[in-house]
């Protein structure tokens, strides 16, 4: 067996043993500027800001999910009526949907064909649009159609049939697949203003209600109301607004009153414990429950060529304008590049995937870019990103569909990148400076 087989072998066995146990997950809460926090999934710790609002564009984030075939993150944002795409690793934006049909996107589901629907906020439709082009594909339920009215949170059922909560109802109305009303399944006596609904594994629905200030339980199949799941008369909760089921099977509660995440009984709504908690959960109203993901600074920032002038490695922790300043070297020829780092990254365990992001930009044009992954089986630098370098900030992404097999080793359990920036020609200053805000590693186990 070659090394590369036996490698192979290793990474196939450590990702064959992650599928069977299932992928640990973090629960994730929208948060003020636009963020995206998230929190340790056992803790209940803050982990970091996954999206960062300011980097996105998103100012005021309502439902998401995690899906498609990466477990992407998918975001709708009201105020700046856009749908987001996040890389589910790195948090790093993919895709931005803009579209005149949006006048304040909040409920928003992935369906079982791999469409988004999307409604708007004191709308009375739901509208599909293709995930891959961002398209708008038309209505999938027409204007007021079944008696939508400020239609709010969506969910899909096992069967395939999409579930709209509607503010100022009594029910949550129940559509089949292809967009015909099947009537007012999941009612009960109280309920008034439905919420970010969710399906559950455990077979169950839950609805919150901020003017019942409670979360209502159905069976999903039956419609059988089953009870309330929590009750702000009688636990710590006062306004639930989102939840989800946790791996310890129960429920997770975001409180948009009290700004707390609450762990709940998923069916006899006993409280158990506070989760987490935090200055920057002060707006949140929504939360899931998603695949973990770690981020890492550099394990070892090596500079080849060009010289230090500014900063260290330990600026470029966080995008906080601490740059950490290359200046560019003397070199015999423009096919060198005058500025080079090596970069090392050592893992506790094999990851599944793996992404680097890296802010940076350069005082002078035209300077190129380019970003080279260490094959371990070839042991060759193989390039990932080349174009010209920006003179002011921006980001960047490597890593993502490329193969953990050919670039992690699994006996020094490291991943190494190399960045290299050169002129291809006469430079508007010399000797130009590279300015690294950030770079990070992300990876999942």
């Amino acid at each position: 067996m070659t090394k590369r087989d036996q490698m192979r072998a290793i990474v196939s066995t450590c990702l064959l043993v992650c599928a069977a146990v299932g992928l640990a997950e973090d629960f994730y809460t929208n948060g003020s500027g636009g963020d995206i926090l998230q929190w340790d999934g056992q803790t209940g710790d803050l982990k970091r800001k996954f999206v960062v609002g300011s980097h996105s564009g998103m100012t005021g984030p309502q439902q998401g999910f995690f899906g498609g075939a990466r477990k992407d993150m998918y975001f709708c944002c009201g105020s700046s009526r856009k749908l987001y795409i996040f890389d589910g690793v790195s948090g790093h934006s993919l895709k931005v949907i803009s579209s005149n049909e949006f006048s304040q996107p909040f409920g928003f589901a992935m369906g079982p064909d791999g469409f988004l629907y999307v409604t708007n906020h004191f709308g009375n439709r739901v509208m599909k649009f293709d995930a891959g082009t961002g398209s708008f594909l038309g209505d999938f339920v027409t204007g007021g159609y079944g008696g939508l009215n400020d239609s709010r949170g969506l969910a899909f059922d096992p069967q395939g049939n999409l579930l709209v909560g509607c503010t100022w109802s009594d029910s949550v109305k129940i559509y089949n697949s292809v967009g015909t009303f099947l009537g007012n399944k999941y009612k009960a006596s109280g309920m008034g203003e439905p919420g970010f609904i969710s399906v559950e594994p455990n077979g169950k629905l839950y609805v919150p209600d901020y003017t019942a200030a409670k979360t209502f339980m159905f069976d999903v199949a039956s419609g059988v109301f089953e009870g309330v799941a929590v009750d702000s008369g009688s636990t710590p909760a006062d306004r639930p607004s989102a939840q989800d089921i946790g791996a310890n099977g129960n429920l997770f509660v975001v409180d948009r009153q009290i700004h707390q995440v609450l762990e709940f009984h998923p069916t006899n709504g006993q409280f158990i414990s506070f989760f987490a908690s935090g200055d920057g959960m002060s707006v949140a109203d929504f939360g899931m429950f998603g695949p973990t993901a770690n981020t890492t600074t550099a394990t070892s920032t090596s500079v080849k060529i060009g010289a230090v002038v500014g900063g260290s490695p330990t600026s470029m922790g966080a995008a906080d304008d601490e740059y950490y300043r290359i200046r560019a070297a003397t070199v015999a020829n423009n096919q060198i590049p005058p500025v080079r780092l090596e970069i090392e990254n050592t893992l506790s365990a094999v990851p599944s995937e793996f992404r680097y992001v890296l802010e940076s930009a350069v005082n002078a044009t035209p300077v190129q870019l380019k970003v080279e992954l260490f094959n371990v089986h070839t042991q060759t630098w193989d390039v990932k990103h080349q174009a010209n370098a920006l003179t002011s900030d921006y980001r960047i992404q490597v890593g993502r569909g490329d193969s953990v097999e050919d670039y992690f080793d699994t006996v020094t359990m490291k991943v190494r990148m190399r960045l290299n920036w050169r002129a291809p020609g006469i430079t508007t200053a010399f000797p130009w400076i590279v300015r690294l805000d950030e770079l990070k590693f992300h990876w999942r186990p």
